[in-house]
């Protein structure tokens, strides 16, 4: 299943900043999403109705409508600071927010990374490029069908790195740690050339994904496997028999979600493990398509799972059984975005194709 982008940008007549804010979306659009993306361009003096209804206040503004989640964003788009020389993407680092004060998190080489989650501790988890060649950059994860890193279900149309952190990349992506005021510490990979880290608990137990190792499969990537980094060890937290998987959060009980491909890499569903159970599969409700979006610290989890139809409802698991949230009134869709340790869930529904998102808490759980 492919997944394009879609955009709309809301403008106030062909002058002013209208001019750069749709060359520089373009040119973003063509270079770092390589052209799969649709962009409507809406001028609110034509169409002042389509701007109430999007609650435009200030223009430029551009509105991502998909992959959801949805996204704004206001001003031309104009870079400012340093800028890739080989990719011509903006050179992006991870940062620490405290005490009023930002910290450069750095790099283990190359040009990017990112701050993708922090514990009680102080230490935050780092994916990171390290500037050292890698086989399968420009290659796409083809065999890859959801990540939670907000690509969503188009990371079978990119490579490794960009799925880690939207935008190209040059070198291998690792895992890393930083413990400030201490640099970054790779916590190395499963044996191929990339590894990508998403959560870190209070028990300094981090989970991603990372290639398995440097040998190509039918998909023209190595296998993807969840990973589970503990004490200086990397472990596989293995497969629900397909070629990919990824592990997201992991709560204080050392119990990590993730979605694991079934053999074929045509369906894939969510799991959980840890490490006296191994991974266990939460099924699904019929689809092709299910993913976890939290787990709280009884092991309940909450998500989204398809039908057979591909409708698409909230779903949420508890002592080993998968409940259907449902919806509100006419919406056809739902997604369960929360859980929290009295099991009151929250989360949205809408209707396909729709313009409109309702917010819903749960006690069902």
């Amino acid at each position: 299943p492919m997944t394009s982008y879609r955009f709309r940008l809301f403008v106030t007549g062909p002058g002013g900043h209208t001019p750069t804010a749709i060359a520089n979306l373009r040119a973003i659009g063509n270079s770092l999403l390589r052209g799969k993306y649709e962009l409507e361009v809406i001028d609110v003096l034509e169409q002042p109705q389509a701007a109430e209804e999007a609650k435009i206040t200030v223009t430029p503004t551009l509105i991502k409508d998909t992959p959801l989640p949805m996204r704004r964003l206001i001003g031309d788009l104009s870079q400012t600071g340093s800028v890739d020389p080989v990719t011509g993407a903006p050179v992006v680092h991870g940062v620490l927010w405290q005490n009023g004060e930002i910290q450069d998190l750095g790099v283990l080489g190359g040009t990017q990374s990112m701050a993708a989650a922090v514990n009680r501790q102080g230490k935050i988890a780092v994916p990171s490029e390290t500037g050292t060649a890698d086989p399968y950059v420009n290659v796409p994860q083809a065999n890859c069908l959801w990540l939670p890193s907000g690509i969503g279900t188009a990371c079978n149309q990119f490579d490794f790195g960009f799925n880690m952190f939207l935008l190209p990349v040059t070198s291998q992506t690792h895992a890393g740690v930083v413990s400030p005021p201490h640099g970054i510490k790779d916590l190395g990979t499963l044996g191929g050339p990339d590894s990508a880290i998403y959560d870190i608990n209070d028990a300094n137990q981090a989970t991603g994904w990372s290639y398995a190792s440097y040998d190509a499969g039918p998909s023209g990537v190595p296998d993807t496997r969840p990973v589970l980094w503990d004490k200086g060890s990397v472990t596989d937290m293995g497969s629900l028999g397909g070629t990919f998987g990824a592990a997201m959060l992991i709560n204080k009980n050392g119990q990590a979600i993730g979605v694991s491909n079934l053999s074929g890499d045509t369906v894939v569903h969510p799991f959980i493990w840890d490490k006296g159970n191994g991974m266990s599969d939460l099924g699904s409700f019929g689809g092709w398509y299910s993913h976890p979006n939290w787990i709280n610290d009884n092991g309940d989890v909450v998500g989204i799972s398809s039908y057979s139809d591909n409708t698409r409802r909230a779903f949420y698991w508890h002592d080993g059984a998968l409940h259907d949230l449902g919806t509100i009134d006419s919406d056809d869709r739902s997604v369960a975005v929360g859980i929290n340790n009295n099991r009151l869930i929250v989360g949205y529904t809408f209707t396909n194709g729709g313009d409109e998102l309702r917010g819903f808490i749960s006690d069902n759980g």
